[in-house]
């Protein structure tokens, strides 16, 4: 395998038995081989389907997708993996659909394949949340599916011509095929009912509604809209230079650099959007001087027993009666140095802006909002119209938005006193959930109901004009007043 991968592999793909470091077969991808691989020049996509290939939650253990993606001499473009144990049956289903978008549908953008392969699979496993029976095994399927990682830049398309192409021209990115006349989409009453329902589930919900709310709620119609974050994230490298102070007796510890040293020494940059540092002591900056909170002693008054050496008669615990204790300014040696750091630092910043069609701000729900939910559209610059299902309002107020944050973004130049040398990492992203806005009215009171995700998967309901009553803040009062009476009987009981 690692020959073959060498002389140039497009996807290297495993499913079967393995770890945190990689595939567990005798000629498979792990940790330890790697090392052999060759193909600096011939990037693959490596996709793992074994259990904890894709465990980065572990930060101090190395994985599989993490190692092949930052070997030097080659490895990997864009790896896959999961990130808990896996059903097999799953993730080979995932995985044919994966191959499916590629060679049939000519789809190149990693990113849209890895996450249209997954909606496939959700698509297939709708109907087991409808049926009690089957509910569980869904909820459990669900959770395999979800736990998958793409370490890479999904935004990646695949540069070269797969076999069986008839064209010589690497693949385009195909708009998503239009929708079949007379196809079912959740009408409107569907989802004004499943809001119905979800409000008559929660106790809580009922407490502080009118009791007839349910039976006298109506639909009066409905309006369709988006609502999307745009964030652009830079990972600046810049410097700036600081006075500090240590105890003289740290001084010599200290190695000192010139700004030629500085400017020569090696320094590697993070390779996501994460902050680092390194820390030079400036050449010729140090001065030596007596500790100004002890006098050069090394002790300071014992701020216990106010150098009484004793407190309330007894002797002082804090300085064992010597009325004095070590001086933390110095640690006891009677100096300090004062000198000059320069601080070369990667320092992350992200900047975000949000567009709703109906003025409503859902920057709370969007992170409730499950993958399923939401269309995670990445690298602005490269999208077209077709990433936005043909929607050009939502297409231009995007682009023209990033193009905003993005000159905000270039023009910075000085972040928490940074002098920057360079923008080292830049990167757009479009966080998009479709929002339906149903137009409700409780007797002579009206108000909304927004419906935000996919429609054909998982959705969450904002009513924040929804009619309420006194009803629940009568049922807490009387929880409080019914749990102080019963801590009074209790001290009464304790008392007698």
């Amino acid at each position: 395998m690692i020959q073959e991968i060498n002389k140039g592999a497009i996807i290297s793909y495993n499913i079967g038995r393995g770890e945190r470091i990689g595939w567990s077969v005798n000629n498979g991808l792990n940790n330890s081989n790697i090392k052999k691989l060759q193909n600096d020049q011939k990037l693959q996509i490596v996709l793992s389907n074994c259990p904890n290939a894709g465990a980065i939650q572990y930060e101090h253990q190395k994985v599989f997708i993490q190692e092949i993606l930052n070997y030097p001499d080659g490895g990997a473009v864009c790896a896959t993996g999961f990130s808990e144990s896996i059903d097999l049956d799953v993730c080979r289903e995932i995985n044919v659909d994966f191959f499916k978008l590629i060679f049939e549908n000519k789809l190149n953008i990693i990113g849209k394949i890895l996450q249209l392969s997954s909606n496939v699979m959700f698509d297939k496993i709708a109907s087991l949340k409808d049926d009690e029976s089957t509910k569980i095994e869904y909820e459990i399927k669900k959770k395999y599916i979800l736990t998958q990682i793409c370490n890479g830049d999904p935004t990646l398309r695949i540069p070269f011509n797969l076999p069986d192409s008839e064209s010589d021209e690497p693949y385009k990115n195909i708009a998503p095929e239009p929708e079949k006349p007379g196809e079912e989409k959740p009408p409107r009453e569907k989802l004004f009912n499943e809001w119905k329902e979800k409000i008559s589930d929660s106790f809580l919900k009922k407490l502080y509604l009118p009791s007839d709310f349910l039976k006298n709620v109506n639909l009066i119609s409905d309006e369709a809209g988006d609502f999307i974050i745009i964030t652009v994230r830079n990972l600046y490298e810049g410097k700036k230079t600081e006075s500090i102070e240590i105890p003289a007796l740290e001084n010599s510890e200290l190695t000192y650099y010139t700004e030629e040293q500085i400017n020569n020494a090696s320094r590697e940059p993070p390779v996501s959007f994460e902050e680092k540092v390194y820390k030079y002591p400036i050449a010729g900056s140090d001065s030596t001087s007596t500790c100004p909170n002890c006098g050069g002693t090394g002790q300071v008054e014992c701020s216990y027993c106010k150098g009484l050496k004793k407190v309330k008669g007894t002797e002082c615990t804090h300085c064992k009666g010597t009325g004095t204790t070590l001086c933390e300014r110095c640690k006891g040696c009677g100096k300090i140095t004062t000198l000059k750091i320069l601080i070369w630092k990667w320092q992350p910043v992200a900047d975000s802006r949000y567009y709703s069609s109906f003025g409503v701000d859902f920057l709370n729900i969007i992170p409730e909002v499950s993958p399923e939910g939401t269309n995670f559209i990445l690298n602005i610059e490269n999208t077209t119209i077709d990433d936005f299902n043909g929607n050009e309002e939502l297409y231009n107020i995007t682009k023209s938005t990033y193009q905003d944050i993005k000159k905000l973004a270039d023009e910075r130049t000085q972040y928490n006193g940074l002098k920057i040398i360079k923008i080292e990492l830049q990167r757009s992203e479009a966080d998009h959930a479709p929002v339906v806005k149903l137009y409700c009215k409780y007797k002579e009171n009206e108000f909304d109901v927004y419906v935000i995700g996919r429609l054909d998967r998982r959705y969450i309901f904002k009513s924040p004009d929804i009619p309420k009553t006194f009803k629940f803040i009568f049922f807490i009062i009387i929880i409080i007043v019914s749990v102080l009476i019963l801590l009074l009987i209790l001290h009464l009981f304790h008392i007698f």
